[in-house]
């Protein structure tokens, strides 16, 4: 079942969260020659809902779950992507989405609880 999209200023928040964190903790993805290219930050913004989906829905202990998540849900809709499946930016680590999945997928979940989410709460038994 879809989860209805944040809207408005808890969209921020949480979009915020996540820049903060991956900055802190990786500034050379925010460097200028960087940003627009693609598998970049700012592939965040376009494919934030699909990564609240997966953080409200999904439990897993473990990466691998949510990495194979990312690779139906965003990757399988990707230009980069090949008729194989092959992506070129998953081959050389340049996919923020995937090569920084836990960091990302962890800032949501704090963020999401943060804001009470109820579809977060509701999943996550708290």
């Amino acid at each position: 079942m879809a989860s209805k999209p944040l809207q408005g200023e808890q969209r921020q928040k949480v979009l915020a969260a996540v820049w903060n964190v991956l900055r802190a903790n990786h500034r050379d993805l925010f460097e200028q020659d960087r940003l627009n290219q693609p598998g970049g930050i700012m592939t965040l913004d376009a494919h934030l809902d699909a990564l609240v989906e997966m953080s409200r829905h999904m439990t897993a202990d473990r990466i691998e779950p949510y990495l194979a998540r990312i690779i139906d849900d965003i990757c399988a809709h990707c230009a980069e992507r090949d008729a194989s499946g092959y992506c070129p930016l998953r081959h050389v680590n340049s996919c923020v989405l995937f090569s920084h999945a836990r960091l990302i997928l962890e800032t949501i979940d704090a963020a999401l609880f943060e804001l009470g989410d109820p579809e977060y709460l509701a999943s996550h038994g708290t």
